[in-house]
C-alpha cells in the first residue's frame, strides 16, 4: 500500500512539473496566460472535489 501511495506522489509531481513548465513557456511559449489560467482551474476543481 505505501509504495502505491509512493508512486502516486511521484505522478502527481511529475504532472505539476508539466504543468508548471507550460504555464513559464518552456512547453508552448505563445500561450502561457491560458496556460497559467487551465493550471488554476484544474487546481480549484480538484480542491473543491476534496
Amino acid at each position: 500500500m505505501k509504495v502505491a501511495v509512493n508512486l502516486l506522489w511521484v505522478l502527481l509531481s511529475v504532472l505539476g512539473s508539466v504543468a508548471l513548465a507550460h504555464v513559464v513557456g518552456v512547453i508552448n511559449p505563445h500561450e502561457k496566460v491560458n496556460g497559467l489560467w487551465l493550471v488554476v482551474a484544474t487546481e480549484r476543481k480538484i480542491m473543491s472535489a476534496i
